[in-house]
Order: structure tokens, then C-alpha cells, then sequence
């Protein structure tokens, strides 16, 4: 089978895009559509209330080049899939990029989204698929060629008004691959434009994790209730009309128990009764919960819902966030990986807020990643949100040389605007709607300062509501000052196909002429990858890494009836963590472990 190692390879690219397609049949019960019949389609639709998008059809496309490539398959009426049709001019990628702790300025908290930009030639179409009703159009003839409708994206751009829940599959591979044993890469459809007037149509794609970061996404959402009379600061008996699903909608983790926000107080309720026209009577209300203070209302007052999560893991909270308050599929997060990844590193790190106003997810999202020490990025080629702990690496890193990795080219370059020597966390916040980013609505301050720091001071301040204890505060200075104490590099490299396994969130040590010690001899650093883009398709790949400051022996949590040191195997001393004697070393004389 040809791969990456083959001489003589000869990449391809493959280009699918899949649209949802309708599995109900025109004027067949439950579809009530009458007239002229539609291509299954939401802007072909005539019976809105009855479409069913459970259906799909992939289309796939492949450059010009010579030769059968026949992949598809129609054994399923309601969800085919072409062959190859060869149109496609160009696909150009942009990488995305991770932001390691939320700490690199200018740069979105859930880093930078990749993006796809596919070019294809328009050509001649006779619905040779894609439509369920050939037969029933006008110039068909039972045993002759299709009619001609036209040019293929001129008619699917008529037949498509709208995007949502469109997908882009890339296909990297070698002529002679099945496309099962392609790499693959995932995009959400953003835009289609064109045709041009040289037949030339352009397909732009985002990565997943943009469905996070679009700012309409908002933890509450904005309700759309009011206070339905007047109330003073006693009343029990409390009235709201609008959308029923603002009242019953679960924001946070709190059960039945929900919260409303009217001016500056926030009441509980348990519960609600509708009493028809938009009305609902809430039940079990509790005035001026959460330390906020009952006060009188009146009739037509807004009623906003609030979110609270308690107690809770902060990648959980990221976790229902984003599946439940973004437009984010909850296929894409991994969360068994998440739960293993946060359990063993973050076990201890649970969160209790109350958010009053709608937030954009992003936001949101950028200050539980920093303040909760993981961060997360799409991982391209796996298709799913990665999630990783601010922490070492787990074994050993795989490492790259000039001679047997390195192609060249490599550029470094460093970054002083990011370096820091101190970190002052505020944290248990006083009033929830106070400004966030006011130290004086903090009961606690936190300071970790580089005692060895022999430059100039570089502060960061760091003001966060999801954190209420010390030990978290204590955390998140010392793990930020320990990556950004020294100066951050950035290594930018070329590599062979056969070194492509090293993706966006590899952990590598890099041994290169191109840095040394002080005596001149190569020095071995180690890097995290945190973006990556292909160079030729198929053939090299630019990886861009940042140093990774994690190297020796870290301390992980241990089970309560972990042994004592003397009697740990060899494994659990890797993956564990033990107290050093006073002299720093541990009864085998090997150094002792370090803080993470």
C-alpha cells in the first residue's frame, strides 16, 4: 500500500463536502408540500414544519488529473456518495493555533481557527445524483442521456441558501490509498462564492472549534422574559410571562433549582406552573439569594435568567458550555479523554460562580481554560477538541535532529513581550455584578514573583471569578511563572511526510545546530508544536513550536493507598509524586520531585 515512507509517492487530494439532506419524499405523509417538487433541501423546501435533515449526500471532487478514481456509493437512498468528480483547481490551508494557558496576548483564548479555502472549476451537470425526482422533471425521456440543467454549482448554490451544518472533509493520501486510510481533516462550511465569471466557485471553511468562538454564543443566553405586576421585596407569589424555555432551560448545574436576575437581585425558584398567554407562576421562590438583596419590582421589569455552576470541575463546566450553550456537536468533544486527562492532573480543581449577564461562551471559555490550567484546540487530524493540563509531558518526548528530522530552513525567534516574573492572581470575587477586572471586588490577592529574575519585571495580573480557594490561586501563578519565566521561543521547522505524526499538541525535543549552550554545544530543548500547516501536500509540513518549559522529574496525584516511596515500582515512581528529604533528594539519591 503506498504512504508517506513509499518511494515515489504521488499524493492526491480529495475534497468532500457534505450537506444535510432532507429523508422525507415530496407530498409523502408526513411532507404535506404540494406543487412543484423540491430537491430535499431547506431553501428548495415547501413544507418547513415536516423537513427532516437527518439525511446527507457527500459530494467529492479531485483535481484534474488523469485517471478513474470511482469511491462512490448509493446503497443508501438517503445518504450517497459520489465518486471523484475532477474539478478541483486548489485547496489552501491556514493552521490553526493553540494558546498554551491562555497567555499569549492577541491571540483568541481558544487560539487561532484554521481555515480552508477550496477552488474548483464549475462544469456541466445533469443531476445524475442528488435528486430523488429525475423522473418527474420536464426533457427526461425513459433509456436516453440525462438533459443537461446547467453548470453544477450554479445549481447547487440555487438549491442551497443556506450553510448550516455543512462539512468540508480534506483527504490527504497517495494514488493507490483507499480513502479510509487517507488522513482526514474537518471543516465547518462558512461560506460559497461564485460561480465567477471565469466558472470558478470557492469554498471556505473553518475549523470546528469556531462554532466556541462565535461571540453570539452567549452563557445565559438573552432571555426573553418580564416581570408580569408589580412586586415589593417580600412578595413570594411571582409572575413571569414570555419563552417558556427561559424559564424551564437548565443554565449551570444547580438542578431544580434555577435563578432569575431582575435589576441587582437574584431569586431562586423550584419549578413553575403555566397559566397560559405566556404566563408562568414561579414556584418555591427564595428572595435575595446568592448575597444579593430582595427589593421591589414593577410590571414589565426584565426578567434575566442567570447561570450558576457549583462545585463543579472547571472542564466540565467547559464541557456543558460548549455542548449545551454553543452550536458546538457534543460528537466533537471527547469527554472520557477529558475526564481521565482532568482527573489525573486536575482532580482537586472544582469551581462555584454565578453569572448574571449574557457572556459570550468565548469569554468564558478563555478565563475557565486559564484559570483551570488546561487548554484545549481542534486537533485536525483526530476531528475532536483536544484538552490538555498545563503540566509535563507523559514519558518520553520523541526527539528530532538535523541529520534524521530537520529539514532545512528552521527559524527561531524569541518573544520577550510574554516573558513573566510575576504573577498576582485576585480571586473570590465579592459582588457578581461588579466589573470583573477590578481588584477592589476581590477579597484575596495571590503573588508569585521570580525570586532569581535578574531583568526587567514583567507583571501579570490575573483577575479570577471561578476561583475561590487559595491552593488554585497558588497554582495558576506558579505553573504560569514556571512556562513564561524565561524568555519564550519559537522554532519554526520543515519536515518529511514521514515525520507527519508530529501534529498540533506534540510534545518533541529538538536537538539542532541552530541552538547551544554557552559553550557552543548543541543544546537539546524540548518544544511543543501549536500549529502546523502542509508546505506541498503530501510530501513536507511547517511546524511552529513554542519552548515547553516542563523538563525533569513533576509530582502527579497519587491514590490514598499509594505505597511509600521505598516501595513504589518503577512505573508508579514515573507517574507519581513523592516529598524529597531535606536535602532535596529522594532515599535512592535521584532528585526529588518537582511542582507542576
Amino acid at each position: 500500500m503506498t504512504s508517506p515512507t513509499t518511494m515515489g509517492r504521488e499524493p492526491i487530494t480529495i475534497v468532500e463536502l457534505e450537506q444535510p439532506r432532507c429523508v422525507n419524499r415530496f407530498g409523502v405523509s408526513p411532507c404535506t408540500a404540494t406543487g412543484t417538487k423540491c430537491y430535499n433541501t431547506p431553501g428548495t423546501c415547501t413544507d418547513v414544519p415536516n423537513i427532516d435533515l437527518t439525511g446527507s449526500i457527500k459530494w467529492r471532487f479531485v483535481d484534474g488529473r488523469p485517471g478513474s478514481y470511482d469511491m462512490a456509493d448509493f446503497s443508501d437512498a438517503d445518504n450517497p456518495k459520489t465518486g471523484a468528480i475532477p474539478c478541483v483547481v486548489s485547496v489552501s490551508t491556514s493552521e490553526n493555533e493553540i494558546n498554551a494557558g491562555s497567555n499569549l496576548d492577541g491571540r483568541s483564548p481558544l487560539g487561532v481557527t484554521g481555515k480552508v479555502t477550496v477552488t474548483l472549476d464549475d462544469f456541466p451537470w445533469n443531476d445524475a445524483a442528488g435528486d430523488f425526482y429525475i423522473a418527474d422533471r420536464a426533457g427526461y425521456q425513459a433509456g436516453k442521456p440525462l438533459p443537461k440543467r446547467g453548470n453544477f454549482w450554479a445549481l447547487w448554490s440555487a438549491r442551497n441558501a443556506f450553510y448550516n451544518d455543512m462539512f468540508l472533509r480534506i483527504y490527504d493520501g497517495y494514488v493507490g490509498q483507499a480513502l479510509a486510510d487517507m488522513r482526514q481533516r474537518l471543516y465547518v462550511v462558512e461560506k460559497v462564492d461564485g460561480p465567477d465569471g471565469d466558472g470558478k466557485v470557492t469554498l471556505s471553511g473553518l475549523d470546528p472549534l469556531r462554532l466556541a468562538g462565535d461571540r453570539k454564543a452567549e452563557f445565559p443566553r438573552t432571555s426573553a422574559l418580564d416581570l408580569f405586576g408589580s412586586i415589593n421585596s417580600t412578595t413570594t407569589t411571582i409572575v413571569v410571562f414570555g419563552d417558556e424555555r427561559d424559564v424551564s432551560d437548565a443554565f449551570g448545574n444547580t438542578g431544580s433549582r434555577r435563578y432569575i436576575v431582575i435589576g441587582s437581585e437574584i431569586i431562586q425558584y423550584v419549578g413553575y406552573t403555566s397559566d397560559g398567554n405566556g404566563r408562568f407562576t414561579l414556584g418555591a421562590v427564595r428572595r435575595g439569594v446568592l448575597a444579593s438583596v430582595a427589593a421591589e419590582h414593577s410590571d414589565k421589569d426584565k426578567v434575566q435568567r442567570a447561570g450558576r455552576y457549583e462545585s463543579l470541575q472547571y472542564w466540565l463546566v467547559l464541557n456543558d458550555l460548549l455542548a449545551n450553550h454553543t452550536e458546538m456537536p457534543s460528537a466533537f468533544i471527547p469527554l472520557s479523554e477529558w475526564n481521565l486527562e482532568g482527573g489525573t492532573y486536575l482532580p482537586t480543581y472544582t469551581t462555584t460562580r454565578t453569572i448574571v449577564t449574557p457572556t459570550p461562551v468565548v469569554d468564558l471559555a478563555g478565563e475557565l481554560t486559564q484559570q483551570g490550567l488546561f487548554y484545549i484546540w481542534w486537533s485536525e487530524y483526530d476531528r475532536l477538541i483536544k484538552m490538555l493540563a498545563v503540566r509535563a509531558p507523559e514519558g518520553t518526548p520523541s526527539l528530532f535532529t538535523d541529520e534524521t528530522h530537520l529539514m532545512r530552513g528552521s527559524v527561531l525567534k524569541r518573544d520577550p513581550s510574554i516573558r513573566l516574573t510575576q504573577v498576582a492572581v485576585y480571586y473570590n470575587q465579592i459582588d457578581v455584578f461588579g466589573a470583573k477586572e477590578d481588584d477592589q471586588n476581590y477579597v484575596n490577592r495571590f503573588t508569585a514573583v521570580d525570586g532569581e529574575n535578574v531583568g526587567e519585571t514583567r507583571a501579570k495580573s490575573i483577575y479570577a471569578p471561578w476561583i475561590t480557594s487559595r491552593t488554585q490561586a497558588v497554582q495558576l501563578a506558579v505553573r504560569l511563572l514556571i512556562r513564561y519565566q524565561n524568555v519564550p521561543q519559537f522554532l519554526t521547522f520543515t519536515i518529511d511526510a514521514k515525520d507527519r505524526a508530529a501534529v498540533v499538541g506534540s510534545v518533541l525535543d529538538i536537538n539542532t545546530r541552530s541552538i547551544v549552550t554557552t559553550e557552543g554545544a548543541v543544546n537539546t530543548k524540548r518544544w511543543q508544536v501549536i500549529s502546523a500547516k502542509e508546505l506541498r501536500a503530501g510530501h513536507t509540513y511547517i511546524l511552529n513550536c513554542q519552548t515547553y518549559e516542563f523538563i525533569g522529574k513533576f509530582a502527579r496525584y497519587l491514590a490514598d493507598d499509594a505505597p511509600d516511596y521505598g516501595d513504589a515500582s518503577d512505573a508508579q515512581k514515573t507517574t507519581g509524586g513523592w516529598y524529597a528529604q531535606d536535602d532535596g533528594l529522594m532515599p535512592d539519591g535521584s532528585k526529588g520531585y518537582q511542582y507542576q
